[in-house]
């Protein structure tokens, strides 16, 4: 358990670093275009035509935005089925709500696990019909995350390489229950 602590740390902190540079290159980029819009002001006040300047392009979209547009384009592809569309619907909410942070984003990749994992409240039983565009969600919320902390790959192999023998486990003790539902061990 440490070093998956561990891994999801190093991953954590190198993504929230790549987005601190990331918001402070756009924020340069935003103050070079007022910058360059105040000076063509100044020449158009003076009723003079400012010379051609080349104004930078406007930012990349952050994780968070891409993973919106994202899912906005899932969402739209299954336009007619409100059943698909509602827990859709529901992750494309929590990313709204969700800061533009790895942990911001990864409580968004544990929204789409609840769901598709039956804990949803709610949201379960649409979730159930839209298992297949929920995988397509988890597999966009990994693809930011991996985008911003490249590490984040290697953390999320290892943890399911590691729940491997746990699940098996989970598996045979829900054997074990429904071919003996009363609970009481079988005497051999």
């Amino acid at each position: 358990r440490i070093w998956k602590a561990l891994l999801r740390n190093q991953a954590f902190s190198e993504g929230d670093q790549v987005l601190a540079q990331r918001a402070a290159q756009a924020k340069a980029q935003q103050d070079a275009i007022a910058a360059a819009d105040a000076q063509m002001n100044r020449f158009r006040m003076f009723g003079v035509e400012p010379p051609a300047t080349v104004i930078p392009p406007a930012p990349a979209p952050g994780p968070k935005a891409a993973l919106a547009a994202s899912m906005a384009d899932l969402a739209n592809s299954q336009a007619g089925r409100s059943t698909v569309r509602d827990p859709i619907n529901y992750v494309s909410r929590n990313i709204d709500e969700a800061p533009e942070t790895m942990s911001g984003l990864y409580n968004v990749r544990k929204t789409v696990t609840d769901l598709l994992e039956g804990k949803g409240g709610t949201e379960t039983q649409s979730a159930r019909a839209a298992t297949r565009e929920l995988m397509q969600a988890r597999d966009l919320v990994d693809a930011q995350l991996s985008g911003v902390a490249p590490t984040w790959n290697s953390y999320i192999n290892e943890f399911k390489r590691a729940s491997g023998p746990v699940n098996r486990m989970q598996v045979g003790a829900e054997l074990l229950q429904r071919v003996n539902p009363s609970g009481v061990a079988d005497k051999l």
